[in-house]
């Protein structure tokens, strides 16, 4: 069956339009005009949005919320309009009211037991601020206690030790800080502003911790005070990766004190500067490189260390410092700006740039004489401090300088002075156990006598005239000779090394006292 094809009329078609359309259609429907069923065409695209409707009627208002009031009399008139269901409290004594038919009706709820606790800061509103403002007065401060808590305190915490303000935290709801800081200019709500904050929490929630940590993430607290600072604690423990740096103590009345323990660990250098530094306590460490300036007086000296017992000063390394370090690394050293002075090594030498030591000069007069292999011998013998005898007494240093008498025949021979009385091993004076000592000697004649006063030609050991044995002659006349005197560890024989030294040569040995 032919299907008749009517064109549709749109409402945009024009007059003419709609007749040829109605034409159109009528002939269709009389003549049966009409083919077979078409293909669906493809969906238009969306016409243009039609014209806004009107507004509609404008919704009733909704009811007010409940509202908070603080003065001394009732709220009421037009400013102060209030609803059933309002607030009030009453300043003059701190009294909630609710408003209800009959009027304001008492709670029986208070926010103290009497006194004006809150009122409006009139002064404000006069200056031309804007917002509000509840001044928290307290008229008798002791009988007072301001809380924030997110719960309510145990009986018996009130005006604890006259306390004026308290923060109660339960651990069970909220395990926040318990004073927080931010700046509202900066802030932008994300977490990440949280780890910028300073604040004040418990080191923990431990019933028996009473420890306050303040915490200041990418920021220094600085205290500023005329008057100056004080803390008087059981424990002063400062820790720092980077440096640490104290300057104050004008006057011997201040300066840094510690009568406990004093332990300062630093992981850079740590700089102490103060007129007056008192440490007085049963321990103390400093555990970083450490410089020490002291402007002071010619007399007052820079570092004074007194100790009792016998234990006195002590430097030591935690490795092994004779076999793994060497001559380079120092235990002591002292220097100049340009130079080091006078410095120990870890392996125990002692090494000076400079030696300035009293001489001993001794006498032109021999301390002994005798005949070795028929030649006479002039004896000059080194003795230690304390020895009254005729002989060459070490005084003030260890360096020996000779002035031997010109004689008319014979030779010159330098000793060690060999006497139980005076003996230079302990326990009276001498070396102790595992000791030694260095003795320097110097040939000085004012004249020269060839083949008998040009040197030391003779070594030994003796007290008096005839009493110098192990002697040893030497192959050359020799104008310096080094002693080395060495008492063992177990007790003994005391050994002698000696060095000789002269425009011909060198010569050394040793021999027992």
């Amino acid at each position: 069956m032919p299907v008749t094809n009517i064109q549709s009329l749109n409402y945009g078609d024009s007059q003419s339009q709609s007749i040829d359309k109605i034409n159109y259609n009528f002939d269709e429907i009389v003549e049966g005009h009409g083919g077979t069923q078409g293909i669906t065409g493809p969906t238009g695209s969306d016409g243009p949005a039609g014209n806004r409707g009107p507004i509609g009627t404008q919704g009733a208002t909704g009811v007010r919320g409940t509202r908070w009031f603080v003065d001394f009399t009732q709220p009421s008139g037009t400013y102060n309009a209030v609803v059933e269901g309002d607030f009030w409290i009453d300043s003059a004594n701190g009294n909630i009211y609710t408003f209800t038919e009959s009027g304001w009706d008492f709670t029986g709820y208070t926010l103290a037991s009497g006194g004006n606790i809150f009122k409006d800061e009139d002064s404000y509103f006069t200056s031309g601020g804007t917002g509000s403002a509840i001044l928290f007065d307290q008229i008798l401060p002791q009988n007072y206690l301001f809380i924030i808590a997110d719960k309510v305190p145990e009986s018996g915490v009130l005006n604890e030790n006259l306390s004026k303000f308290i923060i109660s935290t339960d651990t069970t709801i909220n395990d926040a800080p318990l004073l927080e800081f931010s700046k509202s200019n900066i802030e932008s709500g994300s977490i990440g502003d949280y780890s910028q904050h300073p604040i004040f929490r418990w080191k923990n929630f431990q019933s028996d911790n009473n420890s306050l940590v303040l915490e200041i993430p990418g920021g220094s607290f600085i205290i500023g005070a005329s008057g100056g600072f004080e803390s008087t604690s059981d424990l002063i423990n400062i820790k720092t990766p980077s440096s640490a740096n104290i300057s104050y103590g004008a006057t011997s009345g201040s300066g840094i004190f510690s009568t406990g323990g004093f332990d300062l660990n630093s992981g850079g250098q740590f700089k102490i500067k103060s007129a007056f530094v008192n440490i007085t306590g049963g321990s103390g460490y400093i555990s970083a490189p450490v410089n020490l300036t002291a402007n002071l007086t010619s007399t007052a000296p820079s570092i004074y260390s007194f100790s009792g017992g016998t234990a006195g000063f002590r430097t030591s390394r935690t490795s092994d410092t004779f076999n793994t370090l060497s001559h380079s690394t120092y235990s002591v050293s002292l220097e100049t700006a340009s130079d080091r002075e006078f410095f120990i090594d870890t392996k125990g030498k002692i090494k000076t740039k400079k030696a300035e030591t009293s001489l001993s000069y001794v006498s032109t007069t021999p301390g002994a004489t005798s005949t070795v292999s028929a030649n006479s011998v002039n004896w000059y013998l080194i003795s230690r401090t304390g020895t009254t005898v005729n002989s060459s007494v070490l005084e003030g240093g260890n360096t020996v300088v000779v002035n031997p008498v010109v004689p008319s025949s014979g030779f010159v021979g330098i000793g060690i002075y060999n006497n139980p009385e005076f003996s230079w091993a302990g326990p009276t004076g001498g070396l102790d156990l595992g000791q030694s000592i260095d003795v320097n000697v110097h040939y000085s004649a004012t004249s020269i006598q060839p083949g008998y006063s040009d040197g030391f030609r003779y070594i030994g050991r003796g007290a008096t005239s005839g009493n110098v044995t192990n002697v040893v002659s030497l192959p050359f006349p020799a104008t310096n000779v080094d002693f080395t005197l060495a008492r063992g560890v177990t007790g003994g024989n005391m050994t002698v090394f000696y060095r000789a030294y002269g425009s011909a040569g060198g010569s050394g040995g040793s021999f027992t006292i």
